[in-house]
This record gives C-alpha cells, sequence and structure tokens, in this order.
C-alpha cells in the first residue's frame, strides 16, 4: 500500500543518549534556538536562543544542561559546523571509541526533531497566529518557500550545507546602559502577557537611555 513505516527507536536508559540540533525558523529576526533532549526520558536538557550559531555558543549551552543534569554517554547530532565543539568535548570526556558523538541526517534525529514541532504546536495554542487582531495582509503564506526552506524540497544551489551565517547586530547602547537596563529590567519577573509587558517596558527603558546619552 506504500505506507510509511515507523521506524523502531531504542535507547537503554537516562542520559545514555542525548539528541542536539539547532532551529533556524527565526533566523529572519537573527534568532537561532539551541536545544538537546533525553532520548529515553525526552527531558529537555537544554533549550536556549541565541544572534548566531557558533560552536562556541552551542557548546556552553550544552555545558549549562551538564552541569544542571550531569553527563550524557552518547550524543547525537548532525554534520553542522555548530556542533564540533561539543563532538571533540565528548571525545575528550567519553573517548573515541565508543561511539560518544554520533552525526548524521538531521532528519533522522527524531527525538530533537519532535520536540520541534511540538514547540510550533505549543506555541500556536498559546498565541496562534490567526487571531482577530491579526489582519489578513500580515498573516503569510504556507506555501511560500522561506517559511520553511530546509523541507521544502528546492534546491538552493549548494548541494552541501555550508552552515548558517547569521549577521552581527551593533548595539546602540553602550557598556554602561547595558549594565543599567540589566540592574532596571528582570526578564524573568512574572508575565501576565507571556513577555510582551516585560518586551516593552524593556523598549522604552532602552529608548530612553539613547535619548539621553
Amino acid at each position: 500500500m506504500g505506507c510509511v513505516v515507523r521506524r523502531k527507536y531504542f535507547v537503554q536508559g537516562p542520559h545514555f543518549l542525548q539528541h542536539i540540533d539547532t532551529n533556524h525558523k527565526l533566523i529572519r529576526y537573527n534568532m537561532v534556538i539551541f536545544g538537546g533532549i533525553d532520548g529515553f526520558s525526552r527531558k529537555i536538557m537544554f533549550l536556549n536562543a541565541a544572534s548566531n550559531n557558533t560552536a562556541s555558543t552551542a557548546l556552553d549551552f550544552f555545558l549549562d544542561g551538564v552541569r544542571r543534569f550531569g553527563w550524557p554517554y552518547k550524543v547525537r547530532g548532525d554534520q553542522g559546523v555548530e556542533n564540533v565543539d561539543i563532538a571533540q568535548m565528548m571525545f575528550t570526556v567519553r573517548g573515541t571509541g565508543c561511539g560518544s558523538f554520533i552525526s548524521g541526517k538531521s532528519v533522522h534525529n527524531q527525538r530533537i526533531e519532535r520536540l520541534w514541532r511540538d514547540l510550533w504546536e505549543l506555541g500556536m495554542q498559546q498565541h496562534p497566529i490567526r487571531e482577530p487582531e491579526v489582519s489578513e495582509e500580515n498573516v503569510a503564506e504556507i506555501q511560500i518557500e522561506d517559511i520553511d526552506w530546509e523541507s521544502s524540497g528546492l534546491s538552493h544551489g549548494n548541494s552541501a550545507a555550508p552552515g548558517i551565517t547569521v549577521p552581527e547586530i551593533e548595539c546602540p547602547l553602550n557598556a554602561e546602559d547595558i549594565e543599567a537596563l540589566r540592574l532596571a529590567i528582570d526578564p524573568l519577573t512574572p508575565s501576565s502577557s507571556f513577555g510582551r509587558d516585560i518586551y516593552f517596558t524593556t523598549l522604552s527603558h532602552a529608548l530612553y537611555l539613547l535619548d539621553h546619552h
């Protein structure tokens, strides 16, 4: 009947295999999401966002998860350049003869790929794109290639994926202003609007600092 056969997945226990990946769906907003999930329990080991896609940033987030939950026995990731430092760290800690870092196609890294799907679904449930106050002109069509270029099936000129280059954005605030902003705003304060009130407070404070240079 041409049915797709579900791939069998087996892992021995917690911390035996951790799946890591980066998500570039928000790259146009200069945001890259880094995630790691335990293959046995599906517990999220780390989930962070950054304005770059460098190997050092990926390693920092990975080590933050290690400090909280301990070292995994093996790590599964794709062949992107952002995973180089994590692979070297796993080879150093666990050795090179036990498959401490397993690289392969991202589409076969099913645990973390499922996490991205769940994040999208939960995000849409909490704050859907299509709602009454959003005008129809601002709702992008799903068939636009750049909405999901990784799975569009279209060729982008190069057969190899050289990695994602995130442009650097110069911050208009100086070091003194940034420190003042950090002292004035607590990003972890409770919010009744999913962080929008914190964002607008931060924006207003930053504009105030710029106006009083």
